[in-house]
C-alpha cells in the first residue's frame, strides 16, 4: 500500500475545498482535482480531504480511494522547477464511487480544524529532514571537491575556509532544530493512540515542527549557496548536481503544513503568546 496525500488545490485552503463528496445508494461519488500530489505515478491509494455534502449540511472530511476505484486519474504532469523525481501532479476524481465507511467527516466546513495537530506534526517532520538532507548532500559535494587535487590550492585561502566553517554551522543548525522536533515528538507521540491528544499539546507539537522546519529550510538554502560558492561557477551549470540541490531546497517553502507567510506566522506567534500545553 503505496498512499499519496491527494489534498492541495490551487488556490484553496484545506478547509474550504472544491473537491465533493456526496451521498448515493453505494456510499459516496467524489469529484474534484487535485495538485502537488507527490508520488501520485506510484500511489496504490490516495487519501484526500473533501467537502462532504451531508443533509445536515457540508463538513470536512476525509477519504482513502484506491487507484483501482473508476474515475481515478494520475496526471503525470509535474514539471516544477526543482524535486523534479517526486511525482508531484495531478489527481482527478470524476465521480469515483467508495464505500460509506471510507469518507470520515473531520468537522465543521470553513474554518481550520483544531484536532489533528498531533497527526500532522508527525507527517511533517520526514518532509523536513528530506531538505536537510539536501543541504548534507551539497556539503559533502563542495568538501569532495575543495579536498581534491584539483581544489587544494582554494581551501588553503582564508575565504574559502572561511566558506567552510560558515557551511557547517547552517549544517549544524538545521540538524539540531531537527533532531530537537523529532526527539520531542518521539516523547509525546511513540505511544500515543491515534487522535486522543488533547488540542493545546498537539499544537504545541506542530509549532516544534514549523520552527524546525522554518529554520532548516534557511539554513538548508544558505548551505547549498554556500557550496556552490565553493565549487565555483561550474556548479551554476544545468547539469551540476549543486545546480539540481538548489532548485530542489527551494521547494521547502511550498511543504510547509501552511505555506503562506500570514499563515505560519499567525500560528507560530499565536502558538507561543498562549503557551506551552
Amino acid at each position: 500500500m503505496i498512499v499519496c496525500s491527494s489534498v492541495a488545490e490551487p488556490g484553496a485552503k484545506p478547509w474550504e475545498l472544491a473537491t465533493t463528496a456526496k451521498r448515493t445508494p453505494d456510499g459516496w461519488s467524489i469529484n474534484g482535482r487535485k495538485v502537488l500530489a507527490s508520488i501520485s505515478p506510484a500511489a496504490t491509494h490516495f487519501y484526500s480531504r473533501v467537502k462532504g455534502e451531508t443533509e445536515d449540511g457540508p463538513v470536512q472530511a476525509s477519504a482513502m480511494i484506491p487507484l483501482s476505484a473508476p474515475g481515478v486519474e494520475v496526471r503525470d504532469n509535474w514539471n516544477g522547477l526543482g524535486l523534479r523525481g517526486s511525482g508531484s501532479g495531478e489527481v482527478l476524481f470524476n465521480d469515483v464511487v467508495v464505500p460509506a465507511g471510507a469518507v470520515i467527516p473531520r468537522g465543521p466546513w470553513g474554518a481550520p480544524l483544531a484536532p489533528g495537530y498531533d497527526g500532522r506534526a508527525a507527517n511533517t517532520a520526514p518532509t523536513v529532514a528530506v531538505y536537510l538532507g539536501i543541504a548534507e548532500a551539497a556539503r559533502d559535494a563542495a568538501l569532495a571537491a575543495v579536498t581534491s587535487a584539483s581544489g587544494r590550492t582554494r581551501v588553503s585561502s582564508a575565504g574559502a575556509k572561511s566558506l567552510v566553517a560558515e557551511l557547517e554551522l547552517r549544517i549544524a543548525a538545521a540538524r539540531g532544530a531537527l533532531h530537537t522536533a523529532l526527539a520531542v515528538l518521539d516523547e509525546h507521540i511513540t505511544d500515543a493512540k491515534p487522535r486522543s491528544m488533547n488540542v493545546g499539546l498537539g499544537r504545541t507539537l506542530l509549532k516544534e515542527c514549523v520552527t524546525a522546519g522554518m529554520i532548516v529550510e534557511r539554513s538548508g538554502v544558505e548551505a547549498v549557496d554556500l557550496a556552490m560558492q565553493l565549487c565555483g561557477g561550474r556548479s551554476y551549470g544545468n547539469g551540476h548536481p549543486l545546480g539540481r540541490m538548489y532548485r530542489d531546497i527551494r521547494a521547502a517553502a511550498f511543504m510547509r503544513p501552511w505555506a503562506p507567510a500570514e499563515e505560519w506566522v499567525d500560528f507560530v506567534a499565536e502558538a507561543t503568546l498562549d503557551g506551552d500545553a
